[in-house]
């Protein structure tokens, strides 16, 4: 995916000073129409730089699943979501800012028709735009831009294409243990079985031990720990 210069040396810098402020919620700086904003200014970069897959069949699954999931969860007044595949080998599935859900082909074919694993990974995504984990990176980074000037108050166009970038989507692992945690509490209630997220992350690990590094371990971190976290965090909604 082709970015500047000027914008990997931008996202160097945001980087080199996050710890300053991890522990805050700056999700409040960001607007839901901003997020939005971004997130179609992103999706729309997305697309130009990467193939739709046009598959009715594959359209059908990512969006029926996705539309299965959203009955068990409260969407956030102001936010439409959208389901599409991308014509990709990576195993790999992304949200944007506002509601664009994105799974790739490679990650279709991985879970090997299990709709369970599926919708497991589409949860997860959901639960990061519900709980505006991509608001809170955008919020970081306009605090970034005030101390050191790599951001313009308001400039959505890059930080959309800081979005758009796929290898810069990274959420901190706290962010991730609270998709993770959502996507039970979407799936319990659903007609899918919750296990499949957990079935889906052994399945990569399995990969990765074979010696390839699957996409989604580059955007999402894995480790056992965050497996175990699951079927217990599973395991006790269950039990009550």
């Amino acid at each position: 995916m082709k970015w500047s210069i000027h914008l990997g040396l931008t996202v160097v810098m945001l980087a080199a000073i996050g710890a300053l402020i991890v522990g805050c919620d700056t999700s409040d700086l960001v607007s839901t129409s901003d997020e939005v904003d971004i997130g179609r200014q992103a999706a729309a970069q997305v697309e130009k730089e990467n193939k739709v897959d046009k598959d009715p069949a594959l359209n059908r699954l990512v969006t029926d699943t996705g539309n299965t999931i959203l009955r068990t969860v409260p969407v956030r007044p102001g936010i439409v979501y959208t389901f599409k595949v991308l014509d990709m080998a990576d195993i790999n599935a992304f949200s944007l800012p506002g509601g664009w859900v994105y799974v790739q082909k490679g990650l279709i074919d991985a879970t090997k028709g299990n709709v369970n694993q599926l919708a497991g990974v589409m949860a997860h995504e959901i639960g990061h735009v519900q709980a505006r984990h991509a608001a809170k990176m955008i919020g970081r980074q306009e605090i970034y831009g005030t101390a050191i000037g790599a951001f313009t108050k308001g400039d959505t166009a890059k930080v959309a294409s800081i979005f758009a970038n796929l290898n810069l989507l990274q959420y901190s692992r706290d962010e991730e243990y609270q998709a993770d945690q959502l996507a039970m509490d979407y799936l319990i209630p659903s007609t899918y079985r919750p296990e499949g997220l957990i079935d889906f992350f052994k399945v990569l690990m399995k990969a990765e031990g074979s010696g390839g590094t699957p996409t989604f371990l580059r955007t999402h971190p894995l480790t056992q720990d965050r497996i175990n976290r699951l079927q217990a965090y599973l395991d006790k909604k269950r039990a009550h």
